[in-house]
């Protein structure tokens, strides 16, 4: 039995001095595709969005109004379908008022024009007497041609007297006329302005049915009052929003972007998004907005990231605003290039170095890494076989951020 231990002993020794023996030449470099990657949450949020607010009906109607009927938060709708429908008691008192006072202005306005045609007609009457009296002092006055300077006299005063009549009934009509023009005038602008205002009630009645303008899926938003969403029988005031809708067919990712990554994206980058809730299904976005500035990842937080956002390229209902994403977002993608694995590459004073042999290291360019690659540049021979890189622990000051 104690021999068995010993041989067993023996061989694990001997296992163990192969690997290491071997471990220094388990490197080397390497030909074909590259990819690099970095990874990143985000929300999902619509590229376009509209507010659905109580519209702005004017106060004339009152300042607050209730929700009498209202569709569920994440209900799917079209353009045109109705979203909510708010009580339009107010209003429709208002018509009726409105009516009320368009029908007695209305029958006011006809009977001015009536006072008006009878007045007119009663002067009318007028002149024509005066002109009768005009015509026969003017006969009168021709006939006396041949009496005494004093009869003749006393005509002339009597025709004169009758020419004036004629006159001053001639302007009584006139401004009669005018009085009562200006009269019925405003009268018919008061019954326009009352016609006009129940027009813009009925409009009212027709804007307090709303429907989405967009299509997309309903977000009913949360009532200060109860901390909740919106629902029946909640009141709100004039231009108040109550919910957003989304339009799901154009999705984009609001995410950020690591400092230190920051240099490795650009606009147009390629990204795979994933779903939290669907990690197997990859969507196909880009990089459609950079911020320029930096701000704490968290609050009091010392990592700084950048505002970035990607657009989803193909639209798939199963996205949906508010839902959390991973963002792959690939920063290199080359074909027939040399890398090598990270462990055989060593850098010192900003300088790269492979160990083809033990002992002897030679400098390289790099290019892009991931995890485990890392692209040199430059004349290389593939397959060649690498050491593993002897690193020491650097410094405190010379080691990478």
């Amino acid at each position: 039995m104690e021999k068995v231990k010993i041989l067993l002993l023996a061989g694990m020794l001997f296992f163990i001095s192969c690997s290491k023996n071997n471990k220094d030449s388990e490197f080397q470099i390497q030909k074909g595709s590259f990819k690099a990657s970095i990874t990143e949450t985000g929300e999902l949020l619509a590229i376009n969005a509209v507010s659905i607010n109580m519209p702005s009906i004017g106060f004339r109607y009152g300042w607050q109004f209730k929700i009498v009927d209202l569709v569920d938060n994440g209900t799917l709708i079209k353009i045109g379908e109705k979203i909510a429908k708010i009580d339009e008691a107010t209003v429709r008192k208002r018509i009726i008022e409105l009516e009320t006072q368009y029908n007695l202005e209305q029958a006011n306005l006809n009977k001015q024009i009536i006072e008006q045609d009878n007045q007119v007609q009663s002067l009318e009457i007028a002149l024509e007497e005066e002109q009768a009296n005009y015509e026969l002092k003017k006969l009168e006055l021709e006939t006396f041609k041949f009496e005494s300077p004093r009869k003749r006299n006393i005509k002339q005063l009597e025709f004169e007297q009758v020419q004036i009549n004629r006159t001053k009934a001639i302007r009584n009509i006139q401004r009669q006329k005018i009085i009562k023009e200006n009269q019925i005038k405003i009268q018919k602008l008061k019954v326009n302005q009352i016609k006009l205002d129940i027009e813009q009630a009925y409009i009212a009645v027709k804007k307090l049915d709303i429907v989405s303008p967009i299509n997309g899926i309903v977000q009913l938003k949360e009532n200060r009052r109860s901390k909740q969403n919106y629902k029946i029988g909640d009141e709100i005031f004039l231009n108040q929003s109550f919910a957003l809708v989304p339009d799901i067919n154009s999705m984009k990712v609001k995410t950020s972007i690591n400092e230190l990554d920051y240099k490795k994206v650009r606009l147009g980058q390629k990204v795979k998004v994933r779903l939290d809730a669907l990690p197997e299904v990859v969507f196909d976005g880009k990089i459609s907005s950079l911020g320029k500035l930096s701000k704490p990842k968290e609050k009091d937080s010392k990592i700084k990231v950048f505002d970035a956002e990607i657009t989803i390229i193909n639209n798939d209902e199963r996205l949906k605003p508010g839902m959390t994403v991973s963002c792959q977002i690939l920063y290199a993608d080359y074909q027939n290039v040399m890398y090598v694995h990270n462990d055989c590459l060593l850098r010192e004073k900003g300088k790269y170095y492979i160990f083809p042999e033990k002992g002897k290291k030679r400098e390289v360019k790099v290019g892009s890494s991931n995890n485990n690659y890392t692209v040199i540049l430059g004349e290389q021979i593939e397959g060649q076989a690498l050491l593993q890189a002897n690193r020491k622990k650097k410094p405190k000051s010379e080691q990478e951020a």
